[in-house]
């Protein structure tokens, strides 16, 4: 699997952080990233690799790749597990802390998402 090849990304005119509302259980625009951003991330997917099905994740961050016709879309950061950098694409998943420090500066100065309660 390449991710950059399979959804296109090189022909992506834009990628956009989005944050998950627990309350309302959608994602809302947080920031469009640089330009340099979108090419290091591009970068960052455009690599051969095996990926396993994804597990169930409720994800508390997604980057919209603005691709001809469609959006792509890469969720990422479980809130049960949010220390791993797990990335959700089209029913797969990897690791890639990587992201991370692509996107961090980007949530600098912003609330930390509130996390809903686990229920028994």
């Amino acid at each position: 699997t390449n991710i950059t090849k399979e959804a296109k990304l090189r022909n992506s005119k834009g990628v956009t952080l989005l944050r998950k509302k627990f309350s309302t259980g959608k994602f809302e625009l947080q920031k469009a990233l640089s330009p340099e951003d979108h090419a290091a991330l591009m970068n960052i997917f455009d690599i051969e690799t095996e990926l396993p099905i994804a597990t169930n994740c409720n994800t508390i961050f997604k980057l919209d790749f603005d691709t001809p016709g469609r959006a792509s879309e890469i969720e990422f950061i479980c809130e049960k597990n949010y220390k791993a950098f797990d990335l959700f694409w089209n029913g797969l998943q990897a690791k890639a802390p990587v992201v991370g420090r692509i996107i961090g500066p980007y949530l600098t100065g912003n609330p930390i998402p509130t996390l809903p309660k686990a229920s028994p």
